[in-house]
């Protein structure tokens, strides 16, 4: 039989359950308070992934507005899951919710060492820079968008990703100076 998965926005035990993963994935994800989860979950910000009937993954949200832009703060899919085309999807709702409201795009953070860096080039997303983020750990991030409108100028960056970019991470590290690569429409400079 296969399997069937679908995106519930309202799901009954969505709170309990995105805290329950989020405490799993610590250390990819950090921690949101459940206050924080539970306010962006009755503006509509929080959706499951469901799989064969059990929860299976979610996405936090800051919900769409007319013009703005929409902030991914979280997406999660259990590991054993995980490269099955259920990130993206969890996503693709995101993306359909934000554009039935004409917002402007959506943008969000990842820590320059994770895998998932890798996840949001691969559906569309390009690195607009790099910013010191994290209250507890004081990590790198790479900040990633996706435009729903053509834009005049589009400023990226080139990621910081894998083992390539150690020597780099401890360079800013120690110096607190930026250290990376701009690029315009993919053309690399610097």
């Amino acid at each position: 039989m296969a399997d069937v998965f679908f995106i519930e926005p309202r799901h009954d035990k969505a709170v309990e359950y995105s805290i329950s993963l989020m405490k799993k994935n610590y250390e990819s994800v950090g921690f949101i308070p459940k206050s924080g989860i539970e306010r962006l979950s009755s503006q509509n910000g929080l959706a499951v992934g469901v799989l064969n009937n059990e929860p299976c993954g979610y996405i936090l949200y800051q919900p769409p507005k007319c013009g703005k832009d929409v902030k991914i703060i979280q997406v999660v899919v259990p590991t054993d899951v995980q490269r099955k085309s259920y990130g993206m999807l969890l996503v693709d709702h995101v993306e359909k919710h934000s554009l039935n409201t004409d917002s402007s795009g959506i943008y969000l953070k990842v820590a320059w060492d994770l895998e998932a860096n890798s996840f949001w080039q691969d559906i569309g997303y390009y690195c607009t820079g790099n910013v010191m983020g994290g209250k507890v750990r004081s990590r790198i991030l790479n900040v990633y968008r996706k435009d729903f409108y053509p834009t005049l100028l589009t400023v990226m960056r080139s990621p910081l990703t894998g083992s390539k970019n150690t020597k780099l991470y401890a360079e800013y590290r120690q110096n607190k100076t930026p250290v990376f690569d701009f690029a315009w429409k993919g053309q690399r400079y610097g």
